[in-house]
């Protein structure tokens, strides 16, 4: 390998040096294509051949390592399939050496002999003998004989009680329907003698509104005789005559208070309209003074007007009046302006004017011999002299210096300075006067507009007062016709109420009448005489009841031996079959140890067996990795060292195909033809470059120049146009200085410029602090006026649409909430203290039937007595909640039952306390249901609620809706139901009680039945 690279390299160097040489001279050594073509192929086969040594040399080491990998899984498998076998032996073994310890500690606590267990079945045998000897026992045949006897007794008794209870009922309704009847009628005495004496107490108003024919209907009333149903229609009349003249007057006084209303909305507007009218009489008329004053435009203009009337007289007559307007006033000013002035004026026009009036004081062709000339104006011949004037005055009108129509005087010229002074000043007052005209029209309309508003606001106010005086008297005459109606509704319900009661009296008159004669049983019995035998009655049934419960306990005494006897049997029986059971169980028990032990014992030496042949394949699976690892890195060395030999090649020959390929390139193209025209052509450029270089210096010194002379040119002309506007702006400086001046001088000529200066200089600081108080009122003024449109605009938006109304509406129902709300807390608070009231009296009530209940039915020494206690839960958000507790009590004692008592007193205060709850709410609901009410009850404790269960049917036996639903398995409970039962009186027995039974069907499942069993059947 290493002479093939040294091979490879070498000819790599000398084909790169032949290329060399022929880029240099074009002489060197040429290789044919063919030579190249062999000695490629020769490499391309070399690279094979090492490639195919590098893949044998992968072969045969994948060959050793599965080889060695083989062997290694075998020796690993024998392994694993030892220690799976060890690690069953070892769970076998402890799960009997597990087994055998449970056996040993059964067998080991209590060893049974033979001889307990025969005890144990002679103990059964001697309690069922005793438990029998207590069932043949004659008196359990006898106490029920005696007891149908008493039964027998107890319904004669009642039937009689009942007989006797409903005589004592009529008797009593009878007296209580007497005592109703005089009541009502000393009640109606006095309310007839009551409304009559409250009708006269009315007798004026009522005259006033209803005439004297009602009352003098009213006064002949009031006697036994009468029914009350004249009296009632009397009072009727009246009422309905005086609620007409209400809703009459009423109307009335509502139709006021709408023209009220009307009238104070109209004279509201039109007091608003007059006071605004009035506010901008006010602001025109300040406005007004303003132009009207010192400094203000009228008074300006009036001066000037007297100035230019004192001109004109000077002048000659006045043609200008005290009144003339500054429009007119303007216009005479202009025309006298016009008059004074030469502008204008043309002297070529005034030379063309001059000759021909030359030529129109000449004579006429007839004439022309003449040398006398003639007036162009009037055709007067002229003298000599007058001729010479006239050439003469001609020629100097024709003078352009002197002539009198291109040269004004000097009073024409002050006239006309003044003049124009005058247009000046009235030009500045002309806005001025035209604003004062326009106000002084506007204080005329709004004074007038004043004088109307104010003229209707004094007519509506005083149609105002009229209604209010009219309204306050119909107000005055409604309170007291109220009052009135008020009464008589009181005095028709009065006489409604006399009305009924005396048809009441009529009735139970009838009713009573009808009650005695249907009186059942001896009827001349008193009430007295009907309770004396009811209670004798009632004592004997007392008596026959204490002696059916004396039975009822000597029996339930006997049962309870029996019950007591028999259960002890069944337990000692049960015992003693658990006990053999026991015993054999042992037995078994010691038989199953033995033979435990012989297998743990075999277990233990197939362990050992397996553990000594663990050991030698370990040592060869060890020996066997050693190995594989040792062939796997020789394997790994040879490999990485032949694959570099097979890179390092293919490297060079790469190179050596690379080199070849840039030298047939070149060889195929003509480079050097062109390389030679590139180099001439870049020759060709360097010489261009160098030639305007050249050239390039050689114009810079012009450039410069040029460049300097155009900045000079440029400043210059800048230089130039500074100093024209120096020139200019000092000319200026210089005429407002002259100026100045002569303004100063005439200033100073003037008496009082210096108090004038100051009173200017103080009203112009006036000025800008009055103009800026207008542009701060006119800035407030515009951003208040944008305000008021856009709320104008919003108002007349969906969103505000009848706002008024609207506001109205939601005021009224905002102030009736309030007033409900307060009245709702009133009531809240007064429901509240109600509740509470009532929650203590329904918690007296309650207490009051659960310590009769629970006297009745608790048959223990150690409660005498349970209630509910209660108290306010502070925690809670509304004062009617309340925290609850059961509280037992012994002697004075009192204390939670919760947690203190047994399971059957649970029961049994949970019962007796769901009665209380029904006794006291179920009002219209008589229903009771139990479920298992006997639940973890004690003998004594059944019979006491059996007890009050038949007590509790026997007093709501007259209830329709009274019924009672007891669901239980404890037939001996529905006994002792029935017997109690039995000795109450005032109902009838149920018929029949219902059995529920399950029962398999013809289809293999079970089904619920419920038979209905007669109440005789149970004993």
């Amino acid at each position: 390998n290493s002479q093939e690279r040294g091979l490879s390299a070498s000819t790599a160097t000398q084909d790169e040096s032949t290329v060399g040489t022929q880029e240099r001279d074009g002489n060197g050594y040429t290789i044919a294509e063919n030579d190249i073509k062999l000695f490629m192929s020769g490499l391309d086969s070399k690279e094979s051949a090492l490639q195919d040594d590098l893949d044998q040399q992968r072969l045969d080491s994948k060959d050793t390592e599965d080889r060695l990998s083989k062997a290694l899984a075998t020796l690993r498998g024998e392994e694993a399939s030892i220690q799976n076998d060890i690690n069953k032996l070892n769970t076998k073994r402890i799960e009997t050496r597990e087994a055998i310890d449970k056996l040993s500690s059964n067998i080991g606590k209590s060893r049974l002999r033979k001889s307990d267990v025969d005890d144990l079945k002679r103990k059964a045998a001697n309690a069922i003998e005793v438990r029998d000897k207590l069932m043949k026992n004659k008196r359990r045949e006898d106490i029920p004989i005696e007891m149908k006897i008493i039964e027998r007794d107890l319904n004669r008794l009642n039937g009689e009680i009942q007989n006797d209870q409903e005589a004592l009922l009529w008797l009593r309704r009878n007296q209580e329907a007497q005592q109703e009847i005089a009541l009502l009628k000393d009640q109606v005495v006095k309310d007839v003698g009551g409304l009559l004496e409250d009708v006269r107490e009315c007798n004026d108003e009522i005259v006033k509104y209803c005439g004297e024919d009602n009352m003098k209907n009213i006064e002949g009333m009031g006697g036994d005789e009468d029914t009350g149903e004249t009296l009632d229609k009397e009072i009727q009349a009246i009422f309905q005559k005086v609620e007409e003249e209400h809703k009459r007057l009423k109307g009335e006084v509502d139709e006021s208070l709408r023209e009220q209303d009307y009238l104070k909305k109209t004279i509201s507007e039109k007091s608003a309209l007059l006071s605004h009218n009035q506010n901008a009489l006010e602001k025109t008329k300040r406005r007004i003074a303003i132009l009207t004053g010192d400094g203000g435009s009228v008074r300006k203009f009036k001066k000037i007007v007297k100035e230019v009337r004192n001109f004109e007289r000077s002048l000659g007559p006045v043609s200008t009046d005290n009144d003339i307007s500054a429009q007119d006033l303007s216009k005479i000013l202009e025309e006298r302006i016009e008059e004074n002035s030469t502008e204008g004026i043309n002297h070529a026009a005034v030379a063309r004017v001059i000759s021909r009036l030359k030529k129109m004081s000449k004579p006429p062709k007839s004439e022309e011999g003449s040398q006398l000339l003639s007036c162009p104006c009037c055709r007067r011949e002229m003298n000599t002299d007058e001729v010479r004037i006239f050439q003469n005055v001609m020629e100097g009108m024709r003078d352009s210096k002197n002539s009198p129509f291109l040269k004004t005087s000097e009073l024409e010229e002050d006239a006309l300075g003044k003049y124009k002074n005058w247009k000046e000043r009235v030009a500045e007052c002309m806005v001025g006067i035209a604003e004062y005209e326009r106000l002084m029209q506007e204080k005329n309309d709004l004074q007038e507009t004043v004088e109307k508003l104010d003229t209707k606001v004094k007519s509506k106010e005083s149609e105002l007062d009229i209604q209010r005086a009219s309204h306050s008297k119909n107000e005055t005459e409604l309170l007291d016709l109220n009052d009135l109606l008020q009464s008589t509704k009181r005095f028709s319900d009065d006489a409604m109420r006399i009305s009924r009661k005396r048809l009441e009296i009529e009735s139970k008159e009838t009713n009573d009448l009808n009650m005695s004669m249907s009186l059942p049983g001896d009827s001349n019995r008193d009430l007295k005489a009907a309770e004396r035998d009811l209670q004798d009655r009632m004592d004997q049934k007392d008596q026959l009841i204490t002696k059916m419960n004396r039975l009822n306990k000597e029996s339930n005494g006997i049962n309870d031996e029996i019950a007591i006897k028999n259960n002890a049997a069944l337990n000692q029986e049960k015992l003693a079959r658990e006990t053999e059971a026991k015993y054999m169980a042992e037995q078994e028990a010691s038989i199953k140890r033995d033979e435990l032990k012989n297998q743990l014992n075999e277990i233990n030496d197939e362990q050992s067996k397996a553990q000594a042949e663990v050991a030698p394949l370990k040592q060869k699976i060890q020996n066997k990795e050693l190995e594989q690892k040792k062939a796997r890195n020789l394997a790994r060395s040879e490999e990485d060292k032949v694959a570099k030999s097979v890179n390092q090649f293919r490297e060079d020959v790469n190179r050596l195909k690379e080199l070849n390929e840039r030298i047939r390139r070149y060889c195929n193209s003509d480079k050097d033809d062109e390389l030679q025209r590139l180099l001439s052509k870049i020759t060709n450029l360097g010489e261009r470059i160098e030639n305007k270089a050249q050239e390039l210096k050689t114009l810079e010194p012009d450039l410069e120049k040029l460049v300097k002379s155009v900045s000079d040119q440029e400043s210059h002309k800048q230089t130039i146009k500074d100093n024209i506007k120096l020139m200019h702006y000092q000319q200026q400086i210089r005429e407002s200085e002259q100026q100045t001046s002569r303004l100063k001088e005439k200033l100073r000529n003037i008496e009082g410029a210096e108090e004038c200066e100051i009173d200017l200089n103080r009203a112009e600081k006036r000025k800008r602090e009055i103009l800026d108080d207008i542009a701060h009122n006119e800035g407030r003024r515009g951003g208040i006026v944008d305000q008021i449109r856009l709320l104008k605009r919003k108002l007349k938006t969906e969103e505000y649409h009848n706002i008024e109304e609207r506001y109205r509406v939601a005021n009224i129902k905002h102030t009736t909430t309030v007033t409900a709300v307060k009245d709702l807390d009133k009531y809240r608070a007064a429901l509240d203290t109600a509740l509470q009231k009532y929650h203590s009296i329904k918690i007296q009530d309650i207490n009051k039937i659960i310590r009769e209940l629970w006297t009745l039915t608790y048959k223990g020494e150690d409660i005498t007595n349970i209630e509910l206690d209660w108290s306010k839960d502070t925690s809670a958000r509304t004062k009617r909640s309340y925290n609850y507790r059961v509280v037992m009590t012994k002697g004075s004692s009192k204390m939670d039952m919760r947690g203190r008592c047994s399971a059957g007193q649970r029961v049994l205060a949970c019962i007796v306390i769901r009665l209380a709850l029904a006794e006291t709410f179920c009002v219209n609901c008589g229903v009771i249901a139990l479920d298992e009410p006997t639940v973890n009850l004690d003998e004594a404790n059944k019979a006491g609620l059996a007890i009050s269960l038949a007590q509790i049917i026997a007093h709501r036996s007259k209830q329709n809706n009274f019924q009672l639903i007891t669901i239980t398995h404890d037939q001996d409970f529905v006994a002792a139901m029935k017997r109690h039962l039995v000795t109450q009186s005032g109902f009838d027995m149920p018929e029949k009680f219902f059995l529920v039974s399950r029962e398999e069907g013809v289809d293999g499942k079970y089904y619920s039945k419920i038979h209905a069993v007669d109440w005789e059947e149970l004993t």
